[in-house]
This record gives structure tokens, sequence and C-alpha cells, in this order.
């Protein structure tokens, strides 16, 4: 694998969906430089401070939660795909209109700015295959 995590479809790309998801990626337009934030859901033995819908399991040793995660617009391609980048550098693909993904909030902004990655100039990874 060269890197790239790639995110399971959305619900909403089916054939039948086809003309209104044209109509979202207008609305929903992201560009290079775009912040974004992506609900990560994870499972531990410890959540973190920034977990949230934290639901134990029901043996008690283990914990569902979701974190957010603060991530950068690299790419967005036509099909609507979006090429994103992590702090640490890695990419991942995820469609626009995934359940988890969504624009940050003016606080979020405030509060969680410095947690944004900074775009590279040469992205590593620019194109989506």
């Amino acid at each position: 694998m060269d890197g790239m995590v790639r995110s399971p479809p959305p619900r909403s790309c089916g054939t039948r969906d086809a003309p209104f998801r044209k109509i979202l990626m207008l609305y929903r337009r992201y560009k290079r430089g775009d912040r974004v934030v992506y609900s990560k859901s994870k499972h531990s033995t410890h959540p973190g401070p920034r977990a949230k819908l934290i639901d134990p399991a029901p043996s008690g040793d283990d914990y569902t939660y979701q974190v957010d995660k603060f991530w950068i617009v690299a790419n967005a391609s036509e099909d609507g795909n979006l090429l994103l980048y992590t702090r640490r550098g890695k990419t991942h693909v995820v469609a626009f209109d995934h359940p988890n993904l969504r624009r940050p909030t003016l606080w979020e902004h405030l509060l969680y700015g410095e947690k944004f990655p900074e775009l590279p100039h040469e992205s590593p990874a620019s194109q989506i295959s």
C-alpha cells in the first residue's frame, strides 16, 4: 500500500442518488487548503481526553468511541473524492459526502487551530488514483 487509506463509500452513492449527489457536490464544494474535521471511530481500553460518544463493551474491558481528527484538503477530484492530509503526513481518500466528514465550526477554529496541519508546497500524493 502506498500510505493512502481509503474510507468506505458513503451510504448515498447509489445510482439512484447520482443527480442528488451532483447537486450536493456543487453545494459542498471543497478546495485545496480547506480545513475539515473527520470523526474517527476508535477502540481501546483507555479513551483519551478528546473522546466522545464513549460506549463500553459488554465485558467492560474495552471502549468504542469517536475522536475528531483535524485534517486539511490536499486535493479535490471531479468525482467528489477528497485527498486529506493529516498532521503526521498521512493521506486519506474520503468522499465529500461521507457522514463523518464536516467543516470545522468557528469554535473549533479558535480552540484547535494549531491541530490543523499545514499543507506542504508539494503534496506527497497530489493526485487521487
